[in-house]
């Protein structure tokens, strides 16, 4: 709260003669509208700049930039980079994508290839099941009883033929004794029922050995046979799907590599448009970040410059802010919405009008009073900025409070003593200390809440002065 100390050497209005001569300055209270206003300096800035970013996946080196400060139109090209390495990066891509289209073509070829074998495999070890299912019935259907009835037959017949010969022998040595046949004839009938002797016991042991060995044996190996197809069967079934697996593998894996290929060609194609920069909107160039003005100089040709590094600037010039820096002390007094009136140096004839339309939640990282001091950037959308440009300086005053018909004094005949405020009031040529409540409060007024009424006189100077 300021506190002047003011002398007067002239009778004037507001002066008053006290009792031993000396001139006493007095004020008196009143109602006004007062407005209270947050002065603040800062420069212009264009409201909506766009930052151009290089597109480019790593660095690249500049070798065209139109010169700073040139006034350039939307998709006028702006800068150049060089392109040889990813030019040479195309030329590899483009060969690698034949060669992979060749691998994709042969891969699902041989899958075709493969799902024929598979079919073709299949249907020959289906047809030797077939085979040996139809054998197996056959040889237990057919061949097994037929061989058996004829073992069976066999034995018969030898055991009539056998009882033949022994009825046979006895006829023919009855006709010996009588004298009808000869002795030798008799021993060649004898000779025949030994033979059909062997024969029955012959055809006998066939019959057993067939029951036991040679039908279980002979079945045993169409068994056998049948059971070797349906393992082979099942074997051609997972070896077919084990290298159709391995097949589609081979394809999926080729279409892969193809599909890669074709990502990286169209990244490397995107990258070698992007040497190629473009001015986004019209307006006036300026290399780098403004808010890193120090970085400027890196910008230039033959610089290498790598993605997300600003590349230039380019201001919208159809809307101007002021952007100006508040001292801690204001900045909880400034808001959104509030009138602001703003002078240029560049145009000092010119009072421009805004809003305020952004405050900083965060104090700037250095301030224009010095180290100690924190300041708020604060933006003033300004009505008409037509005759300005960015980075002219500017001074701001912000319409923060307006106080209607209040009740006012001069900041001058206001004290304050330990922990209060107070006026010394001038009643009949008596003068008495009061302790007041402030409110707002100007350049030169304070609001008065509480201690004086409208109409009463005060000293602006302490009586002990």
């Amino acid at each position: 709260m300021a506190v002047l100390l003011l002398g007067c050497v002239l009778l004037a209005p507001g002066c008053r003669r006290g009792s031993d001569g000396p001139v006493v300055l007095m004020e008196t209270a009143r109602r006004e509208d007062m407005v209270v206003l947050v002065r603040a300096s800062g420069e212009i800035r264009a409201a909506e700049s766009n930052k151009v970013y290089p597109q480019i996946k790593g660095g690249a080196t500049i070798e065209f930039i139109v010169p700073e400060g040139e006034r350039v139109t939307n998709s006028q090209v702006v800068a150049r980079f060089g392109a040889e390495e990813v030019e040479k990066q195309i030329r590899t891509l483009e060969s690698r994508l034949i060669e992979q289209e060749n691998r994709l073509d042969a891969a699902q070829t041989a899958l075709e290839v493969e799902k024929m074998d598979n079919i073709k495999n299949l249907k020959a070890a289906e047809q030797a099941v077939t085979a040996a299912g139809m054998k197996l019935k056959k040889y237990r259907e057919g061949d097994a009883p037929l061989e058996e009835r004829k073992a069976r037959l066999q034995v018969e017949t030898t055991a009539r033929e056998l009882t033949m010969k022994e009825t046979r022998v006895k006829d023919i040595e009855g006709l010996l004794e009588e004298g009808f046949v000869t002795q030798d004839q008799v021993e060649e009938e004898r000779i025949a029922l030994e033979r059909a002797k062997v024969a029955h016991e012959t055809a006998k042991v066939e019959e057993t050995l067939n029951e036991r060995y040679t039908l279980p044996l002979r079945e045993t190996e169409v068994v056998n046979t049948l059971e070797s197809a349906q393992t082979d069967l099942e074997k051609a079934r997972k070896n077919g799907a084990v290298r159709l697996r391995q097949k589609e593998q081979d394809v999926e894996s080729a279409r892969r590599s193809l599909e890669n290929t074709t990502e990286e060609l169209e990244d490397a194609r995107e990258e070698l448009t992007a040497c190629v920069v473009s001015a986004p909107t019209d307006g006036i160039v300026t290399y780098g970040d403004p808010s890193r003005s120090w970085r400027r100089s890196e910008i230039q040709v033959g610089a290498r410059i790598s993605r997300g590094q600003v590349l230039m600037t380019i201001p919208d010039m159809s809307g101007m802010v002021a952007a100006v820096n508040v001292s801690e002390a204001d900045i909880h007094r400034v808001g959104l919405g509030q009138e602001a009136i703003v002078r240029s140096e560049a145009l000092a004839d010119v009072v421009m009008r805004g809003k305020v339309t952004k405050v900083a939640e965060v104090a700037n990282s250095g301030g224009w009073l010095g180290v100690d001091v924190k300041e708020f950037q604060v933006e003033i959308l300004l009505d008409d900025g037509s005759d300005l440009k960015p980075g002219f300086s500017c001074r701001a005053e912000i319409e923060a409070v307006r106080v209607t018909n209040g009740l006012t004094l001069p900041l001058q005949s206001i004290f304050r003593e330990e922990e209060e405020l107070v006026v010394y009031r001038s009643t009949k040529g008596r003068v008495e200390r009061v302790v007041i409540r402030v409110g707002e409060t100007s350049d030169t007024r304070a609001q008065i809440l509480e201690g004086v009424s409208e109409g009463d006189t005060v000293m602006l100077v302490a009586p002990e002065a």
